[in-house]
């Protein structure tokens, strides 16, 4: 069902951003490159998603969203590429500290 629904609003943003483009207004064309840009991207996560339901259970629900989210955020605005790298290099390495961190102290045993 979802997969079905993610392939066709793909396919209907390509199509809508693919008219818009010709019709060469230069308003249109910045929503007409963001429409086909995101069109693409949902195509792909159509074609990848029986990998994406079967890795579904590892990886949380909250990660996959803000995924998508940067990935939007780079179809509309491609210049801010290199500041999303770095949010999503900081939100990293902190997790994983904070992993690390909790993993120290939960190692730790008393003995009386």
């Amino acid at each position: 069902m979802y997969r079905a629904s993610i392939g066709i609003i793909g396919l209907v943003f390509l199509l809508i951003g693919t008219s818009m483009y010709m019709s060469a207004s230069k308003e249109a064309l910045f929503y007409a490159g963001t429409l086909i840009r995101i069109g693409t991207m949902m195509i792909v996560t159509w074609l990848a998603y029986p990998q994406l339901e079967k890795h579904g259970s590892k990886i949380p629900t909250v990660l996959i969203g803000i995924g998508i989210l940067i990935l939007i955020v780079l179809a509309t605005r491609p210049s801010l590429g290199r500041i999303v790298i770095g949010i999503v290099i900081i939100s990293l390495a902190v997790s994983f500290l904070m992993k690390l961190m909790s993993g120290k102290n939960r190692n730790r045993v008393r003995r009386r």
